[in-house]
C-alpha cells in the first residue's frame, strides 16, 4: 500500500508502528484495552507527537518536560508535524522527566485530545499541539 500511497500506508501502519507497538510492549493491561484494542479494530485513530519546533527529531535536545505532582504529570511543551492530528483521539507523545539521564530520561505519555489544556492549531501549513500545564493522570 505504501508503494502506491505513502499517506494511506502510514495511516494503515500506525496500529503496528510506533503507536501500537509501544503500547503493546510497555503499556498496562488497562491501556492496551482502552487504546490498543480499538486502534487495531480501526475504531479510533492514535497519533504520534515527537518532533519539536526547536529540536526537530533530536530527542537529546527535547524541550518538552513532564513533572510528577501526586497522581499526575504536568507536561509543558509543544510538538509539530503530528501524525494523525486531524483525526486522532489520542496521541503518544514524549517528554523529559529526568534531564540528567539524557535520552534515558525521556518518558512516553498517552494523552487524550480532550485532556484539559490540550490545544492544536495549523501554523504555516504545519499542525502543532501544545500543552502548557497539561495534566496526565496516572
Amino acid at each position: 500500500m505504501a508503494k502506491t500511497c505513502v499517506t494511506i500506508g502510514s495511516a494503515m501502519g500506525r496500529a503496528s508502528g510506533l503507536v501500537g507497538s509501544a503500547i503493546l510492549k510497555y503499556g498496562t493491561e488497562e491501556q492496551k484495552q482502552k487504546y490498543l484494542s480499538p486502534l487495531t479494530k480501526g475504531e479510533i485513530i492514535g497519533g504520534t507527537g515527537l518532533t519539536e519546533p526547536h529540536s526537530g527529531t533530536d530527542v537529546a535536545a527535547m524541550e518538552t518536560t513532564a513533572v510528577r505532582k501526586g497522581n499526575e504529570y504536568i507536561i509543558n511543551g509543544s510538538k509539530i508535524w503530528i501524525s494523525g492530528i486531524s483525526s486522532a483521539r489520542w496521541f503518544l507523545t514524549f517528554a523529559v522527566t529526568d534531564k540528567e539521564k539524557g535520552k534515558k530520561g525521556i518518558t512516553a505519555f498517552i494523552v487524550d485530545t480532550d485532556s484539559p489544556g490540550f490545544r492544536s492549531a495549523l501554523i504555516k501549513n504545519k499542525f502543532r499541539f501544545s500543552f502548557p500545564c497539561w495534566r496526565v493522570n496516572l
